[in-house]
């Protein structure tokens, strides 16, 4: 069996979980562009055991270069089923098309859920029509796969791991401190709007007012965006700059020193499809307070036990699990010795076993066959998409 793997750009812990996946099938990594408008990664180099591919130098070269270039490569390594990541991109409806043509089989990987934006029932029939030439379908975990569920997809078709990290890359080498001096709160993402660090912010505020006879613990905001003037700005109006540090964008093997400094980590994101930096922090050891908004909740966050959740629009609840987690060594210590525990289950080797198994059912699977009216959505949303480009 042989599975080709479609990311736009391939991070550290994409290639982590293609060298775990090489154990039960032949894999071969394709990167779009080795250069994309989002993310400020270095450039990465793949692992053995695997055939890798990049197409092109950015994505700004848009589908009129990379399509041809990908149809290409397909035609060379004929993969007997291609993993494409999601329904909306212009080279997952390529792959799809290429794969409708040459008997080969699509598994849709994807983090999606039903409350990461708002619904429209037109957009979600255009989904359920995309969906109708997949075989089956590769979930983040619970939420997702309850979302590929409303759209169609028959559960049995659904395995669950899509979004793991190496957990090794951030396991500390000896066992954290629990007398660690100074105390922080870490929070790691871009500094953007839906992350919400405004509210982290603000409720960061509020727990430095709940006990006035312990040392509060600092807040580290690791990342970089369009948000971060104002989110400097605020800061300083709500008097928190001997408190609070803003250190950058931190590259991929930054990243473990920050999370074995911290003592605990915080997610506030008003939307967040997934968040693997909590697989990042627990895998490092740390009680984590995730915003219940975030789609790894049901999968990675056990409340009491790991650390807790709380609504990102309430910053008083965030204060206050703050506080506790804060005032409560013991208890901070015994969470995120609980998240590194948890955390194994999440670890590459479940991408591999998942991936094989959602290409084992793919492959199971009849041919799929969609309407005249699927087909026809189908080819609109191909040229849409590459109208956005």
């Amino acid at each position: 069996m042989k599975t080709a793997i479609i990311f736009e750009r391939y991070g550290e812990y994409h290639h982590a979980r293609l060298a775990a996946s090489t154990q039960q099938q032949d894999i071969i990594g394709i990167e779009i562009a080795r250069q994309d408008t989002t993310y400020q990664w270095s450039q990465t180099n793949p692992r053995e055991g695997y055939m890798f591919k990049t197409l092109v130098d950015h994505i700004k070269e848009g589908p009129r270069a990379i399509v041809p270039k990908l149809n290409a490569f397909l035609d060379k390594v004929k993969p007997d089923v291609i993993a494409v990541p999601g329904w909306a991109p212009f080279y997952s409806h390529a792959a799809i098309k290429w794969a409708f043509k040459h008997d080969a089989r699509i598994v849709v990987m994807t983090d999606s859920n039903q409350f990461d934006a708002r619904r429209f029932a037109p957009a979600e029939q255009i989904k359920r029509s995309l969906l109708k030439f997949t075989s089956a379908a590769f979930a983040s975990g619970q939420h997702a796969s309850d979302y590929l569920e409303a759209l169609g997809v028959s559960k049995p078709a659904i395995t669950l791991g899509y979004n793991c990290v190496d957990n090794a890359h951030f396991k500390p080498s000896q066992p954290r401190q629990a007398d660690l001096i100074p105390k922080s709160f870490l929070a790691v993402g871009r500094l953007v709007e839906r992350k919400n660090f405004h509210t982290l912010l603000e409720a960061y505020k509020i727990y430095l007012t709940l006990d006035r006879d312990t040392p509060p613990w600092q807040l580290v905001i690791l990342g970089d965006g369009p948000e971060k003037d104002r989110l400097i700005y605020l800061a300083n109006i709500l008097g928190l700059s001997n408190h609070v540090s803003f250190e950058g964008f931190a590259q991929y093997n930054e990243l473990p020193a920050y999370y074995h400094r911290a003592s605990a980590f915080v997610l506030a994101s008003q939307v967040e499809q997934w968040g693997l930096v909590v697989n990042e922090a627990m895998a490092a050891g740390l009680p984590v307070l995730i915003s219940n908004q975030c789609g790894c909740v049901r999968d990675l966050v056990v409340d009491g036990k790991n650390g807790f959740t709380f609504a990102p629009d309430d910053p008083d609840e965030l204060a206050r699990r703050m506080h506790g987690i804060a005032t409560s060594p013991d208890l901070a210590q015994k969470m995120g010795e609980n998240s590194a525990q948890l955390i194994k289950e999440w670890s590459p080797s479940r991408f591999g076993e998942a991936l094989c198994a959602a290409s084992e059912l793919a492959l199971a699977a009849d041919k799929p066959r969609p309407s005249l009216l699927d087909h026809a959505i189908f080819n609109s949303m191909r040229a849409l998409s590459y109208l956005r480009q």
